[in-house]
């Protein structure tokens, strides 16, 4: 599941996700396309947003990577990470705007 937007809102939708303590990390694998990669630790979890050039983003929450191997073999969750995801953009005025 992705939630699309006007490549345009990427750099607004950055600023907002980092003054709410995500942070660029190393670690994330690039894919296709992929104009930055944010991930915030929520406890033993680990919210990532990826966001592409053509107005996608997209949201995983995982177990958090240093617990391993537990992040090598549980699938990460697409419908949490996008309600987490859209309270957030709603909380900034973002998510109106798409």
């Amino acid at each position: 599941m992705t939630l699309r937007f006007s490549p345009f809102l990427l750099r607004k939708i950055k600023i907002a996700l980092l003054k709410e303590g995500f942070r660029d990390t190393r670690f994330q694998f690039s894919k296709k396309g992929q104009i930055f990669g944010l991930v915030k630790r929520f406890s033993l979890k680990q919210l990532h947003i990826r966001g592409f050039i053509d107005g996608s983003i997209k949201a995983e929450l995982e177990i958090w990577r240093f617990l391993i191997p537990f992040h090598l073999v549980l699938k990460p969750k697409i419908e949490p990470a996008l309600q987490k995801l859209k309270a957030l953009l709603r909380k900034h005025g973002l998510l109106s705007l798409s």
